[in-house]
């Protein structure tokens, strides 16, 4: 979990959040992402659904998590992140809403809660959630297929999706 990459999308809001929350600074940017911008204007049908979502070039040092991500038709969306690989075992939710602009995706997340009952994530997603507005953020699509998307944030994070 939707570029800040997804700021965006949630590889890389949640890969900012937890970089953001272990070095208590600002995370070192990621490696430059190569694909072309192969998309232009973009129909929010193309993004309406259920994805899987995971970071294509992580930052060094840092594992990205593999994430669940809902748009739905309404403008809103869900990414459900259980990132198990950290050792935590958190399991998180984050709740906000979604436009598209053109090629690009924007999020504005509105909450971020621990859903597993583990008193370390609960922590760590009241901590996060303080810092959600610097999470918020714009992606542009670059690949855009039925089945799969790659998003690059802002900041040069890049976010496959690929549909359940």
């Amino acid at each position: 979990m939707i570029a800040r990459n997804a700021r965006l999308l949630a590889a890389g809001l949640l890969t900012l959040g937890l970089a953001g929350c272990a070095a208590m600074g600002p995370p070192p940017p990621p490696p430059p992402y190569t694909g072309e911008d192969n998309v232009g204007a973009v129909q929010k049908s193309m993004l309406v659904g259920n994805w899987v979502g995971r970071s294509l070039n992580p930052r060094e040092g840092s594992k990205s998590p593999v994430y669940n991500v809902t748009y739905s038709q309404d403008g809103s969306t869900v990414y459900e992140v259980n990132d198990a690989q950290s050792g935590m075992n958190l399991q998180l939710q984050m709740v906000g809403t979604w436009q598209v602009e053109g090629d690009l995706i924007r999020v504005q997340l509105e909450s971020i809660k621990e859903t597993s009952g583990n008193a370390l994530g609960g922590m760590m997603a009241t901590f996060m959630s303080g810092m959600k507005d610097r999470m918020n953020g714009t992606a542009n699509v670059y690949e855009a297929s039925a089945n799969r998307v790659v998003l690059v944030g802002t900041d040069g994070g890049a976010v496959e999706l690929t549909r359940q």
